[in-house]
């Protein structure tokens, strides 16, 4: 029997090992080569959960796909093993090594989350395919749900309610900001737990963020919405990409970027900027205030405009 045949009779098994479970909730998850799948899926801590994986993912190009056990052929690239591997976390819990054919019992509670095992040795290599997971146990819940059982006060975080004229984008944005500011620590351990590990500039900002003292959230105001949205729209309709000047307010660029939260933690970890000043200002107790804009690029898809006061 060749190596693909065992890949299939592998998922076959653990298939008919979800049939014999159990009823059991049952949620579908795609996970990606780079980037964390974050699930709407909330676990207690003690409780089971099972997992099948199917489908495959390489790397490193041109080597062959590999199932979710990663790449054996290069032996471990860290304490999680292989490259490739298919780790879990729950809430702000240690990462974990994901197993089928079997249960694992939840650590703690918290929302599950899937992403690849890869360092920064192999970010700048070819990567492609998809792992279909299949979670059985846990609870489904709306984000808002999770975010006060994570001990998120949204009251408190989303200080964009109420402000007219804000797309859903820019309100995200202000809430994750906010979450950022006022519990650096709680953020550093719910979004930065993958990519700490592939990246020297993000492992750089995880202890920083450890290291960083609450602080006041920011409100978005009027003085600083207008101008924000405006240069955005002037930017993103003429291709403009640079400041010209001293801007009134402090101010930062971002582009390419469609959801908040990849802008936000592109402009924390602020590889371009050997002093990390975005990071500064978006970490800075003294600015109160705060304008957002965010619009198509000609050039780079999207733009985003970002004020401080």
């Amino acid at each position: 029997m060749n190596k693909k045949s065992y890949t299939k009779l592998f998922a076959t098994l653990c298939l008919g090992l979800f049939i014999a479970l159990p009823a059991l909730a049952q949620h579908k998850v795609r996970v990606g080569t780079k980037k964390m799948a974050i699930t709407n899926i909330y676990f207690k801590k003690g409780e089971n959960l099972f997992i099948a994986v199917t489908g495959t993912w390489t790397f490193k190009k041109p080597m062959a796909r590999v199932n979710h056990q990663g790449h054996n052929a290069l032996g471990a690239i860290n304490q999680y093993g292989n490259l490739g591997v298919l780790l879990g976390q729950i809430g702000e819990g240690d990462p974990f090594i994901i197993q089928t054919g079997g249960s694992l019992i939840a650590k703690n509670d918290g929302r599950l989350k899937l992403f690849a095992n890869i360092s920064d040795q192999y970010m700048s290599e070819r990567s492609a395919g998809v792992l279909n997971v299949l979670v059985r146990g846990g609870k489904k819940m709306s984000s808002e749900a999770l975010e006060k059982l994570a001990g998120w006060d949204l009251a408190k975080l989303n200080t964009a309610n109420g402000v007219p004229g804000m797309r859903k984008v820019e309100k995200e944005m202000v809430i994750l900001l906010n979450k950022a500011r006022t519990n650096p620590t709680k953020f550093a351990k719910e979004y930065l737990t993958d990519i700490k590990l592939r990246d020297p500039i993000a492992r750089e900002l995880y202890l920083a963020m450890l290291e960083t003292k609450p602080m006041g959230p920011i409100k978005p105001e009027e003085v600083l919405l207008i101008p924000a949205r405006r240069m955005a729209q002037v930017f993103g309709t003429k291709g403009k990409e640079k400041l010209n000047g001293k801007p009134k307010y402090a101010t930062m660029l971002a582009f390419n970027r469609s959801t908040s939260l990849d802008v936000l933690l592109d402009m924390l970890l602020d590889k371009e900027l050997s002093n990390r000043l975005r990071r500064k200002q978006i970490l800075n107790p003294e600015f109160k205030s705060f304008g957002v804009g965010f619009h198509p690029h000609t050039k780079y898809r999207y733009i985003w405009v970002m004020m401080y006061q």
